[in-house]
């Protein structure tokens, strides 16, 4: 009589090797972890991204970092919000709460920036976020070290304006936060920088050195504003036409100039980030 091997033994035999066992048979492979190389480049490769085996679900890598499916913004926003009114709140408002988040996480630069710029401005995002229902809250900073090591855990990025500082140390700025700032609005991130009559070329300027945005030809704003493109995020919700106060407005750039003056300035600059 013929007798056939018990499970027992065939377990016996697959630990000696001798009988493949079902898995194999089946063609199943063992999955082991990512394999990377000397040449794998950690700045670019989507698959690997950062460090070994981080895929880019939006299948891009920007210097490390895996650029957000959602689009990155930058505002320049020419008032100071020393002062403001239902239109002006409502200009800083649709650039913060742009970000879904609840809270939404703002990392705010307060440099050099006057006191009564501070709180105005935070007033004015306190205003909107109880008109919209939403909520925020703000990590405030005063030396420039600190973004960097704040920036991961942003949603928004918030510079206010700087008119008691030389255009010297925000090109400075510009330089310390360039990569940062480009990591940051690649993987979704919302930059808004203020702006108010100063002697220096404008808050703006931080802007210039990373590469986000150049603006130029900074004048005072007197007289009303008006919406130039009303389908952009920036408008929404905004009237037509309203009154300015201690505002700032540059000339025409290449970018979406949402607010602009009676003399064809900008007021409000938009750029999407993809």
């Amino acid at each position: 009589m013929t007798t056939g091997c018990t499970l027992a033994d065939q377990d016996q035999l697959e630990e000696l090797g001798t009988v493949e066992s079902e898995g194999k048979r089946a063609g199943a492979t063992t999955t082991s972890g990512p394999t990377c190389s000397s040449t794998t480049d950690y700045m670019a490769d989507a698959n690997n991204c950062g460090t070994c085996g981080n895929v880019c679900g939006s299948g891009l890598c920007y210097s490390g970092v895996c650029a957000d499916a959602t689009a990155g913004h930058v505002f320049a926003i020419g008032h100071g919000y020393a002062t403001s009114n239902r239109a002006l709140d409502k200009l800083l408002g649709n650039a913060v709460f742009m970000n879904e988040r609840a809270p939404v996480r703002v990392l705010a630069y307060a440099g050099t920036a006057p006191a009564t710029l501070v709180s105005g401005t935070n007033a004015a995002i306190d205003r909107q976020a109880t008109a919209r229902g939403r909520t925020w809250q703000r990590t405030q900073v005063t030396s420039s070290a600190d973004v960097a090591f704040n920036l991961p855990n942003a949603d928004v990025f918030l510079v206010y304006a700087q008119p008691q500082q030389d255009s010297t140390y925000l090109n400075y700025l510009g330089d310390e936060w360039g990569l940062y700032l480009q990591q940051f609005t690649r993987r979704g991130g919302i930059v808004v920088v203020l702006d108010t009559a100063s002697t220096n070329a404008g808050t703006p300027e931080v802007l210039t050195r990373t590469g986000l945005m150049t603006l130029g030809g900074r004048t005072t704003l007197t007289g009303n504003a008006f919406v130039g493109v009303a389908e952009d995020a920036g408008a929404a919700r905004m009237p037509m036409m309203f009154a300015t106060s201690n505002s700032v407005a540059w000339a025409p750039s290449s970018w979406t100039n949402v607010i602009n003056s009676d003399a064809g300035q900008a007021m409000v600059v938009h750029r999407a980030i993809y």
